[in-house]
């Protein structure tokens, strides 16, 4: 739960690099010793913190927003 400014730059910076992570992964060159279902279970993996990052980041600037109004 995201709590304060600081924190959701955090987050936002987070999910950035998890964002880059996946693009790497999806645009890499299977390693001879990596099997393709192996990066199908690397991006799943990443795919799930992202929706993770981005759902706290969605609740906190939805509760930033309320209180403004």
């Amino acid at each position: 739960m995201i709590t304060s400014t600081r924190q959701s730059e955090i987050t936002r910076s987070r999910a950035r690099d998890v964002r880059n992570a996946i693009a790497q992964l999806q645009g890499a060159r299977l390693a001879d010793m990596l099997q393709p279902d192996m990066r199908e279970l690397q991006l799943a993996a990443l795919r799930g913190t992202l929706h993770d990052l981005e759902a706290e980041l969605a609740d906190y600037d939805r509760a930033t927003r309320t209180e403004r109004i």
